[in-house]
């Protein structure tokens, strides 16, 4: 006989065949029932390969046992050879043949009908009839334990860049995404939350020097997978991988992609850059997100130094760092400048760099200016979010309140998670004292963000002047803290101070000065030394000694500022304080009216809102009460943080209580 056919009968007679067809059966079933529950009960990606795994080992065990052991009608028994076997027991017949020859045919049968669905079901399609291609590229999960090139947050910024690109699609930009890289939410939470009908999805681990990529496109509703694929990647393969996905992604949706005919560089290191860059860019604006972002838009045009956009995006990196007084020294708005000649002389009808141009006239308050080449980059900028914010925000500046809010709400319609907007609007209506609508965006974004700071430091101003007390405005500071454990910035150490005063706690006010780590509260709107905060509680406990040396110190320090800077509004706004308090009226005025001569509403409303309270103040202190009340009067007549409330309740206008001009006011402008 055939030894391969012996061999053959030989498996029969120990029922390895048999009994492992069952296993087989058995393990298809299990592999079924993970790959359907794998998704609802959000199980690890790797558990479908873990099982795959065991039940591979599973099946070496049970045909090694299979050969060893067998079922007898005495119970399990070691295989005797073939001649003892014979006389013993007749394998084929009676009950246990019986049982086995059904239970072989039934798993061949299950193993048919499963294999028949899958066929059938894999060309399956999902009902897409209806359904706008509205799209949400979800932040790439990371499979590993360090992402050194940060693709996992790269891919994702660049397939937003590429499907935006595809005709009739709307594509959420990054800062709606970004707060999902960590969500316990399900596909249709998500979707519903971003206004999409679409997700993709992704996962991302390093082996060695290459890249593994799992793809999927989702409907968010039903969480049905339309598509799904691996890919294995070297980095600079990143534009082919890109374009493969975007591609695919929009045929599986009925759809014609055609690639851009010129990437924005062709040099894959410099793109991976850039869009490391964009990642810091797009989460938000402090200074450590915006000083990375600037260093790799520089890395980009290191390695490419035809990079466009690599030009624009850096400009208004250096234009936000020397707006934001992160550092504001000249030359930072000469490299802004600088960046802007360079990507012109590359791509001189780049909208994005007539945007970073809009935002570099922006900032050296050339309104007009700065508005017509956002007028002139509206019909053909990628980032229409970006070009929107900017332009609410100079209306803002303005005093342009309500053009402003219908380019928040523009922006927010193509991004409406995107937390930094939600909070300029909420700003925007705190501005005009509209306290509910801010109220209900401020909880919106700090509901979405917990840990962010700096909206919980916005909502301060919203409680500091709506409420009569200091209640809201006291849970405010205590959640600020277990935020932060200590004070975060400059408005959260103002308002720190501020709250205790109200409440007459003037001890806990020093104490919060002493224990902070700067001298200064230094941001665009004022410069404070701390020296004017220690000071006016020396005059709250009446101890007038002290209170001069603070003023006295507090000018000596701002003389030296003024002699650097003579054209900052800041320094003479405070210098002007620190004078009335030492008894030198004229002086004291002529700086407070230097400081609004510098700074009028016409040139930035934002900014001349808070030298204008300024001026208030040295009124006060010197006792030109008239004066006080008619430069209150015209902070209250126009958009702004102060409020009726704040008069009524802050130390520092003690001074006007009794006044009926000031009862007068209050009773004009009390809602």
């Amino acid at each position: 006989m055939n030894k391969i056919l012996q061999f053959w009968n030989e498996l029969k007679r120990r029922n390895v065949v048999r009994r492992n067809t069952v296993y087989a059966a058995t393990a298809f079933v299990i592999l079924e029932v993970v790959s359907i529950v794998q998704e609802p009960l959000r199980l690890p990606e790797r558990t479908l390969l873990l099982v795959i795994i065991l039940l591979s080992i599973g099946f070496i065990i049970s045909i090694a046992i299979s050969w060893i052991y067998d079922w007898t009608p005495e119970g399990i028994q070691k295989t005797e050879p073939l001649t003892v076997q014979e006389q013993r027991y007749e394998p084929g017949t009676g009950k246990s043949a019986t049982g086995w020859r059904i239970a072989t045919f039934v798993s061949a049968v299950l193993i048919a009908g499963l294999v028949i669905l899958n066929i059938f079901s894999f060309g399956e399609k999902v009902d897409l009839e209806g359904l706008e291609t509205t799209i949400a590229v979800m932040p790439f999960e990371y499979l590993g334990q360090n992402d050194e090139h940060s693709l996992h947050q790269a891919i994702p910024i660049a397939l937003i860049m590429e499907l935006d690109k595809v005709e009739s699609f709307v594509v959420r930009p990054r800062g709606s995404t970004i707060k999902y890289s960590e969500t316990t939410l399900r596909s249709p939470e998500i979707g519903e939350e971003l206004q999409v009908n679409f997700l993709v999805q992704g996962f991302l681990q390093m082996q060695n020097d290459k890249v593994l990529i799992d793809i999927m496109l989702i409907k968010a509703a039903s969480e049905e997978v339309i598509w799904n694929q691996s890919y294995e990647m070297k980095t600079e393969n990143i534009f082919e991988v890109r374009s493969e996905i975007s591609k695919q992604v929009a045929s599986s949706l009925k759809n014609n992609f055609v690639p851009e005919e010129k990437n924005l560089t062709e040099n894959p290191d410099a793109y991976l850059a850039f869009l490391t860059g964009l990642n810091y860019y797009w989460r938000d604006i402090s200074e450590p997100n915006i000083r990375l972002a600037l260093d790799y838009f520089e890395k980009a045009i290191e390695l490419d130094p035809n990079f466009a956009m690599a030009y624009a995006k850096l400009s208004i990196a250096q234009s936000t760092i020397y707006y934001f007084h992160y550092d504001h020294a000249a030359e930072r708005l000469d490299q802004a400048r600088n960046a802007i000649e360079k990507g012109i002389a590359i791509d001189p009808d780049n909208a994005d760099i007539m945007v970073a141009e809009g935002f570099y006239f922006y900032v050296n308050n050339d309104y007009p200016e700065a508005l017509n080449k956002f007028k002139q980059a509206e019909s053909l900028a990628s980032d229409k979010v970006e070009l929107y914010l900017s332009m609410a925000s100079l209306y803002r500046r303005q005093m342009s309140m309500d053009q402003a809010i219908e380019y928040y709400l523009k922006a927010i319609d193509l991004d409406p998670q995107n937390l930094l907007l939600i909070t300029e609007l909420a700003e925007t209506y705190l501005l005009m004292r509209e306290y509910e609508l801010a109220e209900k965006y401020f909880d919106f974004a700090i509901s979405n963000d917990p840990s962010n700071t700096y909206t919980h430091i916005q909502k301060l101003f919203l409680y500091y002047s709506w409420n009569k007390n200091t209640s809201k405005s006291r849970q405010t500071l205590t959640e600020l803290d277990k935020l932060s454990r200590k004070i975060s910035n400059e408005d959260h150490l103002h308002f720190a101070v501020r709250v205790d005063l109200v409440e007459g706690k003037n001890e806990n006010a020093q104490r919060t000065l002493n224990n902070i780590d700067f001298d200064n509260i230094d941001d665009q709107f004022t410069y404070k030394p701390k020296d004017l905060y220690f000071a006016e509680i020396c005059l709250l406990q009446s101890n007038t000694e002290l209170a001069a040396r603070h003023y006295n110190a507090a000018r000596l320090h701002l003389e030296e500022k003024i002699a650097e800077s003579p054209d900052d509004f800041r320094f003479h706004s405070s210098l002007g304080i620190a004078y009335a308090g030492l008894g030198k009226k004229a002086k004291a005025i002529e700086e407070g009216e230097t400081a609004v001569e510098l700074m009028p509403l016409t040139k930035d409303f934002y900014k001349a809102i808070f030298c204008l309270e300024d001026l208030a103040e040295i009124y006060t202190i010197t006792g030109e009460t008239l004066l006080t009340i008619e430069t209150l009067d015209q902070l209250l007549s126009i958009p702004g943080f102060l409020s009726t409330n704040i008069l009524l309740k802050d130390p520092k206008w003690k001074p006007l209580i009794n006044l009926p001009a000031f009862t007068e006011l209050i009773e004009r402008y009390q809602s």
